[in-house]
């Protein structure tokens, strides 16, 4: 029995019996729904507003309808919202804390989870049709996860709301959203699983699959934030001179970019996460810099050259230690002379 969806009806599905089931409405519901909603995901909410990941747009649904979807007890304290005293304005938390992680995540998110509960009170409500009742919700978490991934990493976004470009911050906020759906899907899965036939079990395997490709779509997005970095670590080292003054205008310039990535996506995305996506792109900065040294023919000779390489490496590293999570990410440079 699932921990978050508990004996036979669900402690924390709060809302009254649901009504996007009747046998014949399920596509209908899926379409106005889900469609609607999803096709202005997390892309468009978030590309609209300029402070998306202090919950602008959550504010919206969250004070409207805190007690109807929230998925267990701290799902529903992190909803809360919290008045001055003395005043009836509220206001929304600035992200969602479950289970010791924080997540900043947009409307969207909420109005999936709201669905993915009223199908979970589904089961209860009708046990009959709890295979299609199956089927439908799968649909639902494909279409969200695909959606998104045209809107973002796809770029459809950009035609859609009329966008220059998809920011750093636009594609760590679909990341955390993704994860806030991930982290629930093994508790949908067993709450299932305590409902279906034995010779049902079988069609959980979607879930699983559809748990694969939220992790996968987490992945791609970092690895796009790590080949943004790549690019511009190719563009300033390419024209990158061992020459005074140190440090050199591309070092400089590197630095303000990765500056402005740790700045974008320290609000978004948890410590180690962050520690890690930099540990890569420090990876490929460092092999770029190779490349660049072995084509200018600096070698650590201890001459004048290494000594201005070495300023510049001091300045890097130095500013690395000094951003929020990555003080002890870098250890040494030493590596870079490898090719001798």
């Amino acid at each position: 029995m699932c921990s978050c969806l508990q004996s036979t009806k669900c402690s924390c599905l709060q809302s009254t019996k649901c009504d996007c089931l009747q046998s014949t409405s399920v596509a209908v519901y899926i379409l106005r729904s889900v469609t609607v909603y999803s096709l202005q995901s997390v892309a468009v909410y978030n590309l609209q507003s300029v402070a998306v990941y202090s919950l602008q747009s959550v504010a919206v649904y969250s004070l409207q309808s805190v007690a109807v979807y929230s998925l267990q007890s701290d799902l529903t304290k992190a909803y809360l919202t919290k008045s001055e005293a003395g005043s009836e304005d509220r206001r929304p938390l600035d992200c969602l804390e479950i289970s010791g992680q924080k997540y900043a995540v947009v409307g969207t998110v909420l109005l999936l989870l709201k669905m993915i509960i009223e199908y979970c009170q589904c089961l209860d409500d009708m046990p009959s049709a709890i295979p299609d009742i199956l089927t439908r919700l799968v649909e639902i978490l494909q279409t969200f996860n695909s959606r998104t991934c045209q809107l973002v990493l796809g770029a459809g976004a950009l035609q859609l709301v009329g966008l220059k470009t998809i920011t750093t911050k636009n594609l760590a906020l679909a990341s955390r959203c993704l994860q806030l759906v991930a982290y629930y899907i093994p508790f949908v899965k067993s709450h299932f699983e305590s409902r279906l036939q034995p010779k049902q079990h079988s069609m959980l395997k979607h879930f699983d699959k559809i748990l694969k490709d939220y992790n996968d779509h987490v992945q791609e997005i970092s690895c796009k934030l790590v080949a943004i970095m790549d690019s511009a670590f190719e563009k300033q080292l390419s024209k990158w001179e061992v020459k005074a003054p140190v440090p050199s205008a591309s070092f400089r310039a590197i630095c303000k970019q990765i500056n402005k990535l740790h700045e974008a996506i320290i609000d978004l995305l948890p410590p180690e996460q962050i520690k890690v996506l930099f540990m890569r792109i420090n990876v490929t900065f460092k092999e770029h810099l190779r490349q660049q040294l072995k084509k200018l023919c600096v070698t650590n000779d201890g001459g004048p050259q290494h000594g201005l390489v070495t300023s510049d490496l001091v300045f890097y590293t130095e500013n690395i230690k000094m951003l929020s999570c990555l003080e002890d990410l870098i250890d040494n440079m030493d590596d870079i002379w490898q090719y001798r």
